[in-house]
Protein backbone atom coordinates (compact mmCIF):
# COMPACT_ATOMS: atom_id res chain seq x y z
CA UNK A 1 0.00 0.00 0.00
CA UNK A 2 3.47 2.47 -0.01
CA UNK A 3 3.55 5.15 -2.67
CA UNK A 4 6.20 3.44 -5.34
CA UNK A 5 9.26 5.01 -4.33
CA UNK A 6 8.79 4.83 -0.46
CA UNK A 7 8.29 0.71 -1.31
CA UNK A 8 11.42 0.52 -3.31
CA UNK A 9 13.52 2.48 -0.54
CA UNK A 10 11.78 0.21 2.18
CA UNK A 11 13.07 -2.79 0.35
CA UNK A 12 16.28 -1.91 -0.94
CA UNK A 13 17.45 -0.78 3.04
CA UNK A 14 16.20 -4.16 4.29
CA UNK A 15 18.95 -5.40 1.93
CA UNK A 16 21.19 -2.99 3.86
CA UNK A 17 20.36 -4.66 6.59
CA UNK A 18 18.51 -3.76 10.14
CA UNK A 19 19.77 -0.21 9.91
CA UNK A 20 20.83 1.69 6.40
CA UNK A 21 22.29 4.87 5.19
CA UNK A 22 21.10 7.20 2.78
CA UNK A 23 24.66 6.35 0.54
CA UNK A 24 23.71 2.47 0.83
CA UNK A 25 20.22 2.94 -0.71
CA UNK A 26 21.33 5.86 -2.97
CA UNK A 27 24.05 2.87 -4.27
CA UNK A 28 20.70 0.16 -4.99
CA UNK A 29 18.86 3.01 -6.21
CA UNK A 30 20.99 5.13 -8.53
CA UNK A 31 18.32 5.89 -10.87
CA UNK A 32 16.89 8.45 -7.78
CA UNK A 33 18.13 11.75 -6.53
CA UNK A 34 19.36 11.60 -3.44
CA UNK A 35 16.87 14.31 -2.34
CA UNK A 36 14.24 11.87 -3.32
CA UNK A 37 15.54 8.78 -1.15
CA UNK A 38 15.97 11.64 1.76
CA UNK A 39 12.16 12.46 1.18
CA UNK A 40 11.26 8.67 1.39
CA UNK A 41 13.12 7.75 4.26
CA UNK A 42 11.65 10.82 6.43
CA UNK A 43 7.89 9.85 5.06
CA UNK A 44 8.76 5.93 6.16
CA UNK A 45 9.92 6.95 10.21
CA UNK A 46 6.59 8.97 9.84
CA UNK A 47 4.56 5.97 9.26
CA UNK A 48 6.74 4.09 11.85
CA UNK A 49 8.34 1.69 9.81
CA UNK A 50 11.66 2.94 9.99
CA UNK A 51 13.70 5.08 13.21
CA UNK A 52 16.14 8.22 12.50
CA UNK A 53 19.50 7.47 13.55
CA UNK A 54 20.96 10.41 12.81
CA UNK A 55 23.71 11.20 10.07
CA UNK A 56 21.57 9.71 7.56
CA UNK A 57 20.71 6.16 9.47
CA UNK A 58 17.37 5.10 9.85
CA UNK A 59 16.61 1.36 11.40
CA UNK A 60 13.70 -0.81 11.18
CA UNK A 61 11.32 -0.25 13.89
CA UNK A 62 11.17 -3.87 14.25
CA UNK A 63 13.49 -6.93 12.61
CA UNK A 64 9.71 -8.66 11.02
CA UNK A 65 8.94 -4.98 9.11
CA UNK A 66 12.48 -5.68 7.91
CA UNK A 67 12.26 -9.20 7.16
CA UNK A 68 8.78 -8.90 5.15
CA UNK A 69 10.16 -6.01 3.06
CA UNK A 70 12.95 -7.75 2.26
CA UNK A 71 11.08 -10.84 1.09
CA UNK A 72 8.94 -8.70 -1.61
CA UNK A 73 12.01 -8.33 -3.41
CA UNK A 74 12.20 -11.35 -5.85
CA UNK A 75 15.25 -13.91 -4.94
CA UNK A 76 17.31 -12.72 -8.23
CA UNK A 77 17.00 -9.15 -7.45
CA UNK A 78 18.38 -9.84 -3.96
CA UNK A 79 20.89 -11.26 -5.45
CA UNK A 80 22.34 -8.16 -7.79
CA UNK A 81 21.74 -5.86 -4.50
CA UNK A 82 23.89 -7.89 -2.23
CA UNK A 83 26.98 -8.09 -5.36
CA UNK A 84 26.26 -4.30 -5.80
CA UNK A 85 26.06 -2.87 -2.46
CA UNK A 86 29.28 -5.20 -1.69
CA UNK A 87 30.95 -3.39 -4.66
CA UNK A 88 29.89 0.06 -3.31
CA UNK A 89 31.34 -0.92 0.19
CA UNK A 90 34.45 -1.76 -1.72
CA UNK A 91 34.76 1.24 -3.47
CA UNK A 92 33.78 3.28 -0.43
CA UNK A 93 36.76 1.44 1.74
CA UNK A 94 39.46 1.55 -0.80
CA UNK A 95 42.57 -0.06 0.66
CA UNK A 96 41.50 0.41 3.88
CA UNK A 97 39.29 -2.69 6.13
CA UNK A 98 36.72 -0.21 7.54
CA UNK A 99 33.64 -2.37 5.69
CA UNK A 100 35.79 -5.61 5.36
CA UNK A 101 33.32 -7.81 7.30
CA UNK A 102 30.25 -5.98 6.11
CA UNK A 103 31.65 -6.72 2.38
CA UNK A 104 32.00 -10.30 3.13
CA UNK A 105 28.48 -10.41 4.45
CA UNK A 106 26.74 -8.96 1.19
CA UNK A 107 29.24 -11.37 -1.47
CA UNK A 108 27.86 -14.50 0.74
CA UNK A 109 24.38 -13.50 0.88
CA UNK A 110 24.56 -13.02 -2.92
CA UNK A 111 25.88 -16.72 -2.98
CA UNK A 112 23.26 -18.49 -0.46
CA UNK A 113 20.56 -16.86 -2.55
CA UNK A 114 21.94 -18.38 -5.66
CA UNK A 115 21.43 -21.73 -7.52
CA UNK A 116 23.67 -24.60 -5.68
CA UNK A 117 25.17 -21.45 -3.38
CA UNK A 118 27.60 -20.31 -6.32
CA UNK A 119 29.30 -17.41 -7.28
CA UNK A 120 26.30 -15.12 -9.20
CA UNK A 121 27.18 -15.13 -12.98
CA UNK A 122 29.12 -11.56 -13.52
CA UNK A 123 31.11 -11.40 -10.11
CA UNK A 124 34.83 -13.25 -10.20
CA UNK A 125 35.32 -15.56 -7.43
CA UNK A 126 39.22 -14.04 -6.69
CA UNK A 127 37.24 -11.19 -5.88
CA UNK A 128 34.68 -12.73 -3.38
CA UNK A 129 38.10 -14.89 -1.73
CA UNK A 130 40.29 -11.75 -1.36
CA UNK A 131 36.89 -10.21 0.75
CA UNK A 132 36.69 -13.03 2.53
CA UNK A 133 39.79 -13.18 3.76
CA UNK A 134 40.50 -9.48 4.22
CA UNK A 135 37.38 -10.19 6.60
CA UNK A 136 38.62 -12.95 8.63
CA UNK A 137 41.34 -10.52 8.99
CA UNK A 138 39.48 -8.32 10.69
CA UNK A 139 37.72 -10.51 12.80
CA UNK A 140 40.69 -12.07 14.74
CA UNK A 141 41.74 -8.42 15.14
CA UNK A 142 39.15 -8.63 17.55
CA UNK A 143 38.85 -11.26 19.21
CA UNK A 144 35.79 -12.66 16.63
CA UNK A 145 37.42 -15.72 16.24
CA UNK A 146 34.37 -17.85 15.62
CA UNK A 147 33.25 -15.58 12.41
CA UNK A 148 36.48 -15.85 11.11
CA UNK A 149 36.72 -19.50 11.07
CA UNK A 150 33.18 -19.37 9.36
CA UNK A 151 34.84 -16.46 6.86
CA UNK A 152 37.68 -18.69 5.96
CA UNK A 153 36.12 -22.25 5.63
CA UNK A 154 34.01 -20.02 2.64
CA UNK A 155 37.13 -18.70 1.21
CA UNK A 156 38.10 -22.42 0.70
CA UNK A 157 35.19 -23.47 -0.28
CA UNK A 158 35.24 -21.12 -3.12
CA UNK A 159 38.53 -21.31 -3.86
CA UNK A 160 40.64 -23.84 -6.58
CA UNK A 161 42.44 -26.49 -4.87
CA UNK A 162 46.06 -24.80 -5.64
CA UNK A 163 45.27 -22.09 -3.13
CA UNK A 164 44.44 -24.49 -0.40
CA UNK A 165 47.85 -25.45 1.21
CA UNK A 166 48.09 -21.23 1.33
CA UNK A 167 44.87 -20.70 2.77
CA UNK A 168 44.86 -23.55 5.05
CA UNK A 169 48.10 -22.20 6.71
CA UNK A 170 46.38 -18.72 6.75
CA UNK A 171 44.12 -20.44 8.91
CA UNK A 172 46.24 -21.23 11.09
CA UNK A 173 47.91 -17.46 11.23
CA UNK A 174 44.66 -15.95 12.01
CA UNK A 175 43.15 -18.63 14.36
CA UNK A 176 46.57 -18.00 16.64
CA UNK A 177 45.40 -20.90 19.08
CA UNK A 178 42.71 -23.58 19.56
CA UNK A 179 41.63 -26.31 16.97
CA UNK A 180 41.29 -24.14 14.27
CA UNK A 181 44.98 -23.12 14.03
CA UNK A 182 46.08 -26.47 14.93
CA UNK A 183 44.19 -27.97 12.30
CA UNK A 184 44.91 -25.73 9.84
CA UNK A 185 48.18 -26.07 10.14
CA UNK A 186 48.11 -29.54 9.92
CA UNK A 187 45.96 -29.71 6.81
CA UNK A 188 48.43 -27.58 5.20
CA UNK A 189 51.11 -29.76 6.31
CA UNK A 190 49.02 -32.63 4.55
CA UNK A 191 48.87 -30.78 1.10
CA UNK A 192 52.66 -29.98 1.35
CA UNK A 193 53.31 -33.70 1.72
CA UNK A 194 51.48 -34.64 -1.43
CA UNK A 195 52.90 -32.51 -3.67
CA UNK A 196 55.56 -34.38 -5.46
CA UNK A 197 58.16 -31.84 -5.09
CA UNK A 198 57.48 -30.35 -1.79
CA UNK A 199 59.54 -27.52 -0.68
CA UNK A 200 61.79 -28.36 2.51
CA UNK A 201 61.21 -24.96 3.29
CA UNK A 202 57.49 -24.70 3.20
CA UNK A 203 57.39 -27.58 5.10
CA UNK A 204 59.87 -26.43 7.90
CA UNK A 205 57.74 -23.09 8.57
CA UNK A 206 54.60 -26.01 8.59
CA UNK A 207 56.01 -27.63 11.12
CA UNK A 208 57.24 -25.08 13.26
CA UNK A 209 53.83 -23.11 13.44
CA UNK A 210 51.96 -26.40 14.10
CA UNK A 211 54.69 -26.82 16.81
CA UNK A 212 54.06 -23.61 18.53
CA UNK A 213 50.02 -23.81 18.70
CA UNK A 214 50.72 -27.33 20.42
CA UNK A 215 53.13 -26.13 22.80
CA UNK A 216 52.80 -21.93 23.11
CA UNK A 217 48.83 -22.42 23.60
CA UNK A 218 48.24 -26.44 24.64
CA UNK A 219 45.76 -25.15 27.21
CA UNK A 220 43.55 -23.92 23.76
CA UNK A 221 43.29 -27.72 22.23
CA UNK A 222 41.23 -30.22 22.84
CA UNK A 223 44.07 -32.80 22.75
CA UNK A 224 47.60 -31.95 23.73
CA UNK A 225 49.77 -34.06 22.19
CA UNK A 226 51.24 -36.48 23.43
CA UNK A 227 55.54 -35.87 23.21
CA UNK A 228 56.98 -38.47 21.38
CA UNK A 229 54.16 -36.44 19.00
CA UNK A 230 56.07 -33.07 19.10
CA UNK A 231 59.36 -34.54 19.44
CA UNK A 232 58.83 -36.22 15.75
CA UNK A 233 57.46 -32.91 14.55
CA UNK A 234 60.69 -31.11 16.01
CA UNK A 235 62.95 -33.75 14.46
CA UNK A 236 61.16 -33.47 11.14
CA UNK A 237 61.49 -29.69 11.08
CA UNK A 238 65.25 -29.76 12.50
CA UNK A 239 65.87 -31.98 9.40
CA UNK A 240 64.18 -29.15 6.91
CA UNK A 241 65.64 -26.57 8.17
CA UNK A 242 69.28 -28.54 7.86
CA UNK A 243 68.42 -28.58 3.55
CA UNK A 244 66.54 -25.05 3.83
CA UNK A 245 67.97 -22.90 6.67
CA UNK A 246 65.57 -20.11 7.66
CA UNK A 247 67.19 -18.26 11.02
CA UNK A 248 63.11 -17.00 11.43
CA UNK A 249 61.74 -20.17 11.23
CA UNK A 250 65.22 -21.81 13.57
CA UNK A 251 63.85 -19.30 16.24
CA UNK A 252 60.54 -20.20 16.46
CA UNK A 253 61.12 -23.92 16.81
CA UNK A 254 63.88 -22.64 20.10
CA UNK A 255 60.72 -21.07 20.99
CA UNK A 256 58.40 -23.85 20.53
CA UNK A 257 60.98 -26.20 22.51
CA UNK A 258 61.30 -24.35 25.11
CA UNK A 259 57.46 -24.29 25.51
CA UNK A 260 57.52 -28.15 25.45
CA UNK A 261 60.23 -28.25 28.00
CA UNK A 262 57.77 -27.00 30.95
CA UNK A 263 55.24 -29.35 29.53
CA UNK A 264 56.97 -32.41 30.12
CA UNK A 265 59.54 -32.10 32.25
CA UNK A 266 62.45 -30.07 33.94
CA UNK A 267 65.46 -31.11 31.59
CA UNK A 268 69.05 -30.40 33.05
CA UNK A 269 70.36 -27.27 33.88
CA UNK A 270 72.83 -27.44 31.09
CA UNK A 271 70.24 -28.26 28.56
CA UNK A 272 67.76 -25.64 29.48
CA UNK A 273 70.73 -23.06 29.78
CA UNK A 274 71.71 -23.89 26.40
CA UNK A 275 67.98 -23.78 24.78
CA UNK A 276 67.33 -20.30 27.00
CA UNK A 277 70.54 -18.61 24.29
CA UNK A 278 68.92 -20.13 21.67
CA UNK A 279 65.92 -18.31 22.78
CA UNK A 280 67.51 -15.15 23.81
CA UNK A 281 69.15 -14.88 20.08
CA UNK A 282 66.21 -15.63 18.30
CA UNK A 283 64.70 -12.48 20.99
CA UNK A 284 67.16 -10.26 19.33
CA UNK A 285 66.36 -11.04 15.96
CA UNK A 286 62.90 -10.38 15.96
CA UNK A 287 63.85 -6.67 18.05
CA UNK A 288 66.23 -6.21 14.80
CA UNK A 289 63.30 -6.56 12.35
CA UNK A 290 61.13 -4.63 14.45
CA UNK A 291 58.74 -7.51 15.29
CA UNK A 292 57.34 -6.89 18.67
CA UNK A 293 54.77 -9.72 17.94
CA UNK A 294 57.86 -12.33 17.86
CA UNK A 295 59.97 -10.42 20.45
CA UNK A 296 56.82 -11.23 23.14
CA UNK A 297 56.91 -14.47 22.02
CA UNK A 298 60.56 -14.65 22.89
CA UNK A 299 59.82 -13.57 26.32
CA UNK A 300 57.09 -15.73 27.07
CA UNK A 301 59.37 -19.10 25.79
CA UNK A 302 62.29 -17.72 28.56
CA UNK A 303 59.70 -16.66 31.34
CA UNK A 304 58.59 -20.26 30.62
CA UNK A 305 61.82 -21.71 30.98
CA UNK A 306 62.43 -19.70 34.00
CA UNK A 307 58.83 -20.24 35.82
CA UNK A 308 58.29 -23.99 34.63
CA UNK A 309 61.51 -25.65 34.17
CA UNK A 310 63.77 -23.93 36.99
CA UNK A 311 61.14 -22.98 39.33
CA UNK A 312 62.28 -19.07 38.96
CA UNK A 313 58.71 -17.45 38.78
CA UNK A 314 60.82 -13.74 40.32
CA UNK A 315 62.79 -14.06 36.88
CA UNK A 316 59.86 -14.98 34.98
CA UNK A 317 58.10 -11.98 35.91
CA UNK A 318 60.94 -9.96 34.71
CA UNK A 319 60.63 -11.36 31.29
CA UNK A 320 57.00 -10.90 31.60
CA UNK A 321 57.24 -7.27 32.54
CA UNK A 322 59.27 -6.51 29.50
CA UNK A 323 56.32 -7.73 27.84
CA UNK A 324 53.96 -5.23 29.21
CA UNK A 325 55.84 -2.33 28.95
CA UNK A 326 55.55 -2.62 24.87
CA UNK A 327 51.91 -3.82 25.64
CA UNK A 328 50.26 -0.78 23.47
CA UNK A 329 52.45 -2.03 20.33
CA UNK A 330 51.02 -5.75 20.96
CA UNK A 331 48.04 -7.26 19.05
CA UNK A 332 45.19 -8.54 20.74
CA UNK A 333 46.23 -12.10 21.88
CA UNK A 334 50.01 -11.20 22.63
CA UNK A 335 48.76 -8.36 25.08
CA UNK A 336 45.80 -10.03 26.63
CA UNK A 337 48.37 -13.45 26.91
CA UNK A 338 51.30 -10.87 28.85
CA UNK A 339 48.92 -9.60 31.18
CA UNK A 340 47.41 -13.40 32.03
CA UNK A 341 51.11 -14.79 32.48
CA UNK A 342 51.71 -11.72 35.08
CA UNK A 343 49.36 -12.43 37.05
CA UNK A 344 50.04 -16.52 37.06
CA UNK A 345 53.74 -15.60 37.63
CA UNK A 346 52.36 -13.39 40.88
CA UNK A 347 50.54 -16.72 41.78
CA UNK A 348 53.57 -19.02 41.26
CA UNK A 349 55.47 -15.78 44.00
CA UNK A 350 52.50 -16.58 46.67
CA UNK A 351 51.65 -12.56 45.92
CA UNK A 352 47.92 -13.49 45.82
CA UNK A 353 46.75 -10.31 46.63
CA UNK A 354 48.45 -8.33 43.39
CA UNK A 355 47.38 -11.11 41.42
CA UNK A 356 43.85 -10.85 42.36
CA UNK A 357 44.03 -6.79 41.69
CA UNK A 358 46.04 -6.65 38.98
CA UNK A 359 43.20 -8.32 36.66
CA UNK A 360 41.72 -5.02 36.49
CA UNK A 361 44.45 -4.09 35.02
CA UNK A 362 43.93 -6.39 32.11
CA UNK A 363 40.23 -5.50 31.62
CA UNK A 364 41.86 -1.95 31.13
CA UNK A 365 44.16 -2.73 29.01
CA UNK A 366 41.31 -3.82 26.09
CA UNK A 367 40.61 -1.21 23.59
CA UNK A 368 37.12 -0.62 22.24
CA UNK A 369 35.13 -3.56 20.82
CA UNK A 370 37.75 -6.00 22.01
CA UNK A 371 35.65 -8.83 23.97
CA UNK A 372 36.14 -9.15 27.84
CA UNK A 373 36.22 -13.05 26.88
CA UNK A 374 39.93 -12.28 25.40
CA UNK A 375 40.93 -11.58 29.56
CA UNK A 376 39.75 -15.36 30.20
CA UNK A 377 43.05 -16.63 31.12
CA UNK A 378 43.63 -13.63 33.15
CA UNK A 379 40.49 -14.00 35.29
CA UNK A 380 41.00 -17.92 35.97
CA UNK A 381 44.71 -17.04 37.66
CA UNK A 382 42.74 -14.05 39.74
CA UNK A 383 40.05 -16.22 40.30
CA UNK A 384 42.56 -19.09 41.83
CA UNK A 385 44.45 -16.29 43.85
CA UNK A 386 40.74 -14.52 45.34
CA UNK A 387 40.60 -17.76 46.04
CA UNK A 388 43.97 -18.61 48.01
CA UNK A 389 43.59 -15.21 49.77
CA UNK A 390 40.40 -15.13 51.04
CA UNK A 391 38.77 -13.16 48.81
CA UNK A 392 35.87 -15.12 48.48
CA UNK A 393 33.38 -12.86 47.22
CA UNK A 394 35.53 -11.45 44.15
CA UNK A 395 36.24 -15.42 43.51
CA UNK A 396 32.67 -15.90 43.00
CA UNK A 397 32.08 -12.52 41.03
CA UNK A 398 35.37 -13.82 39.16
CA UNK A 399 33.63 -16.87 38.62
CA UNK A 400 30.10 -15.20 37.10
CA UNK A 401 32.69 -13.40 34.92
CA UNK A 402 33.97 -16.57 33.68
CA UNK A 403 30.91 -18.19 33.18
CA UNK A 404 29.75 -15.12 30.69
CA UNK A 405 32.86 -15.51 28.79
CA UNK A 406 31.91 -19.18 28.15
CA UNK A 407 28.39 -18.02 26.60
CA UNK A 408 30.00 -15.34 24.69
CA UNK A 409 32.61 -17.00 23.01
CA UNK A 410 31.32 -20.50 22.65
CA UNK A 411 35.49 -21.57 22.17
CA UNK A 412 36.93 -24.43 23.88
CA UNK A 413 38.81 -22.58 27.17
CA UNK A 414 38.04 -25.42 29.65
CA UNK A 415 41.79 -26.73 29.70
CA UNK A 416 43.71 -23.28 30.35
CA UNK A 417 40.74 -22.01 32.67
CA UNK A 418 42.05 -25.01 34.87
CA UNK A 419 42.59 -23.05 37.89
CA UNK A 420 39.84 -20.84 37.89
CA UNK A 421 37.51 -23.62 37.72
CA UNK A 422 38.58 -25.17 40.39
CA UNK A 423 38.78 -21.94 42.67
CA UNK A 424 35.15 -21.02 41.54
CA UNK A 425 34.62 -24.38 42.80
CA UNK A 426 36.07 -24.24 46.02
CA UNK A 427 34.09 -21.36 47.01
CA UNK A 428 30.82 -22.08 46.00
CA UNK A 429 31.02 -25.56 47.59
CA UNK A 430 32.19 -23.59 50.69
CA UNK A 431 29.70 -20.96 50.45
CA UNK A 432 26.86 -24.02 49.94
CA UNK A 433 25.93 -21.89 46.90
CA UNK A 434 24.71 -25.24 45.21
CA UNK A 435 23.34 -22.71 42.18
CA UNK A 436 27.09 -21.03 41.23
CA UNK A 437 28.62 -25.00 42.35
CA UNK A 438 25.97 -26.39 39.93
CA UNK A 439 27.04 -23.75 37.20
CA UNK A 440 31.14 -23.91 37.77
CA UNK A 441 31.03 -27.80 37.53
CA UNK A 442 28.36 -27.73 34.50
CA UNK A 443 31.19 -25.71 32.49
CA UNK A 444 34.24 -27.20 34.02
CA UNK A 445 33.16 -30.42 32.83
CA UNK A 446 32.07 -29.44 29.81
CA UNK A 447 34.77 -27.77 28.69
CA UNK A 448 37.50 -29.92 30.10
CA UNK A 449 36.79 -32.31 27.01
CA UNK A 450 36.94 -35.73 29.31
CA UNK A 451 36.53 -37.81 26.18
CA UNK A 452 39.34 -36.64 24.11
CA UNK A 453 42.35 -36.21 27.08
CA UNK A 454 45.45 -38.34 26.78
CA UNK A 455 45.84 -41.05 29.06
CA UNK A 456 48.28 -39.17 31.32
CA UNK A 457 46.28 -36.41 31.52
CA UNK A 458 42.81 -38.01 32.59
CA UNK A 459 43.79 -38.92 36.40
CA UNK A 460 44.15 -35.01 37.20
CA UNK A 461 40.67 -33.68 35.61
CA UNK A 462 38.60 -37.48 37.11
CA UNK A 463 40.00 -36.43 40.24
CA UNK A 464 38.07 -33.20 40.48
CA UNK A 465 35.26 -34.07 38.38
CA UNK A 466 34.63 -37.07 40.08
CA UNK A 467 35.90 -36.07 43.69
CA UNK A 468 38.32 -39.64 43.11
CA UNK A 469 40.91 -40.18 45.37
CA UNK A 470 42.62 -42.81 43.85
CA UNK A 471 42.63 -40.55 40.80
CA UNK A 472 43.96 -37.79 42.57
CA UNK A 473 46.74 -39.69 43.95
CA UNK A 474 47.70 -41.02 40.77
CA UNK A 475 47.84 -37.48 39.20
CA UNK A 476 50.17 -36.86 42.18
CA UNK A 477 52.41 -39.91 41.32
CA UNK A 478 52.93 -38.32 37.98
CA UNK A 479 56.67 -36.25 38.59
CA UNK A 480 55.68 -34.64 34.77
CA UNK A 481 51.98 -34.38 34.23
CA UNK A 482 50.13 -32.34 36.55
CA UNK A 483 51.70 -29.36 37.07
CA UNK A 484 52.57 -27.36 40.21
CA UNK A 485 49.83 -25.38 40.87
CA UNK A 486 47.34 -28.33 39.89
CA UNK A 487 49.46 -30.80 42.13
CA UNK A 488 48.75 -27.87 45.40
CA UNK A 489 45.36 -27.98 44.25
CA UNK A 490 44.92 -32.15 44.46
CA UNK A 491 46.46 -32.15 48.32
CA UNK A 492 43.92 -29.47 48.94
CA UNK A 493 41.41 -32.08 47.36
CA UNK A 494 42.75 -34.92 49.41
CA UNK A 495 43.33 -33.10 52.86
CA UNK A 496 40.37 -30.83 53.01
CA UNK A 497 37.66 -32.07 50.61
CA UNK A 498 38.07 -35.74 51.03
CA UNK A 499 39.53 -36.02 54.63
CA UNK A 500 42.29 -37.97 53.46
CA UNK A 501 45.57 -37.87 54.78
CA UNK A 502 49.07 -38.30 52.68
CA UNK A 503 51.77 -41.03 53.85
CA UNK A 504 54.98 -39.50 54.03
CA UNK A 505 56.77 -41.89 51.35
CA UNK A 506 54.28 -39.67 49.07
CA UNK A 507 55.28 -36.57 50.39
CA UNK A 508 58.59 -37.16 49.52
CA UNK A 509 57.99 -38.38 45.97
CA UNK A 510 56.29 -34.99 45.59
CA UNK A 511 58.78 -33.19 47.06
CA UNK A 512 61.46 -34.37 45.03
CA UNK A 513 59.93 -33.03 41.82
CA UNK A 514 58.86 -29.56 43.91
CA UNK A 515 62.20 -27.97 43.88
CA UNK A 516 61.37 -24.30 43.12
CA UNK A 517 57.70 -25.03 42.66
CA UNK A 518 54.92 -22.44 44.01
CA UNK A 519 54.43 -21.66 47.85
CA UNK A 520 50.94 -23.37 47.76
CA UNK A 521 52.55 -26.32 46.89
CA UNK A 522 55.14 -26.29 49.36
CA UNK A 523 52.81 -25.09 51.67
CA UNK A 524 50.01 -27.49 51.61
CA UNK A 525 52.83 -30.80 51.55
CA UNK A 526 54.24 -29.23 54.80
CA UNK A 527 50.54 -29.37 56.14
CA UNK A 528 50.03 -32.37 54.87
CA UNK A 529 52.81 -33.03 56.68
CA UNK A 530 51.60 -31.76 60.02
CA UNK A 531 48.50 -33.39 59.80
CA UNK A 532 50.48 -36.51 60.40
CA UNK A 533 52.74 -34.97 62.89
CA UNK A 534 51.66 -33.29 66.52
CA UNK A 535 49.13 -30.62 67.02
CA UNK A 536 52.13 -28.41 67.51
CA UNK A 537 52.78 -29.42 64.00
CA UNK A 538 49.83 -28.26 63.07
CA UNK A 539 50.17 -24.88 64.61
CA UNK A 540 53.16 -24.27 63.10
CA UNK A 541 51.94 -25.28 60.09
CA UNK A 542 48.86 -22.36 60.34
CA UNK A 543 51.09 -19.81 61.63
CA UNK A 544 53.19 -20.41 57.84
CA UNK A 545 50.12 -20.05 56.19
CA UNK A 546 49.07 -17.15 57.94
CA UNK A 547 52.40 -15.49 57.22
CA UNK A 548 52.00 -16.59 53.54
CA UNK A 549 48.64 -15.37 53.46
CA UNK A 550 47.03 -18.19 52.76
CA UNK A 551 43.78 -17.50 54.38
CA UNK A 552 41.31 -20.31 53.25
CA UNK A 553 43.69 -23.30 53.66
CA UNK A 554 44.69 -21.44 56.91
CA UNK A 555 40.96 -21.35 58.23
CA UNK A 556 40.50 -24.89 57.21
CA UNK A 557 43.62 -26.16 58.99
CA UNK A 558 42.32 -24.48 62.01
CA UNK A 559 38.85 -25.90 61.67
CA UNK A 560 40.81 -29.52 61.51
CA UNK A 561 43.33 -28.51 64.41
CA UNK A 562 40.03 -27.76 66.58
CA UNK A 563 38.51 -30.71 65.89
CA UNK A 564 41.56 -33.00 66.62
CA UNK A 565 42.03 -30.98 69.94
CA UNK A 566 38.70 -30.34 70.99
CA UNK A 567 39.31 -27.38 72.87
CA UNK A 568 37.02 -24.70 73.10
CA UNK A 569 39.86 -21.94 72.06
CA UNK A 570 40.80 -23.73 68.81
CA UNK A 571 37.58 -23.81 68.18
CA UNK A 572 36.54 -20.52 68.33
CA UNK A 573 39.63 -19.76 66.64
CA UNK A 574 38.60 -21.84 63.47
CA UNK A 575 34.95 -20.55 63.86
CA UNK A 576 36.90 -16.84 63.32
CA UNK A 577 38.27 -17.89 60.50
CA UNK A 578 35.93 -19.46 58.75
CA UNK A 579 32.98 -17.07 59.19
CA UNK A 580 35.44 -14.32 57.91
CA UNK A 581 35.34 -16.33 54.68
CA UNK A 582 31.65 -17.24 54.78
CA UNK A 583 33.11 -21.10 54.44
CA UNK A 584 29.51 -22.60 55.96
CA UNK A 585 30.49 -26.05 54.77
CA UNK A 586 33.85 -26.29 57.10
CA UNK A 587 31.61 -24.78 59.34
CA UNK A 588 29.07 -26.99 59.66
CA UNK A 589 31.59 -29.53 59.42
CA UNK A 590 32.82 -28.11 62.71
CA UNK A 591 29.02 -28.55 64.28
CA UNK A 592 28.72 -31.43 63.27
CA UNK A 593 31.82 -32.94 64.24
CA UNK A 594 32.59 -31.35 67.75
Amino acid sequence: ALPAVERSVLEYAAVAGRTARLGAVGALLAELPESTIADAFDALADRDLLVAQGGGAFTFRHIVIREVAYATLPRSERVRAHVRLARWLEEQAGEGQEFAELIAYHYRQAIALSPGNRVPEGLDATTVVAALERATRSATNVGAFREAAAQMREAIRLSPPGEHLRQHELVGDLMLFGDDAINGYAEALSRWRAHPDPDPAVGARLLVKQLGVATRWAGSIARSPEPEETAALAAEARGLLDRAPDPIVEARLAFARAFEITRTSKSDRAAIDALARQVEAGRALYASRGDVEGESEALDAIASLYRSALGDAERALGYTRERLAMAERLSLLERMDAWSVAIWDLVYLGRNDEATDMYRDARRALRASEPVYMTAHAAAWATYAAMLCGRWDEALALGDLMIGMLEESRINTGRFMFPGWVGALRVAAGRVDTTRLARYRSAFTAHANVPLLTTRNRPMWVAFIDRDSVAARQALANPVVTAPDRKGEVIALLLFDLGERLGEEELQAIERHAAGDPPVLRLRIALARALNGSEADVRTAIAVLDEAHLVADAARAAALLALRTRDAGDRADAERRLTSLGDRQYLQKLAEEW
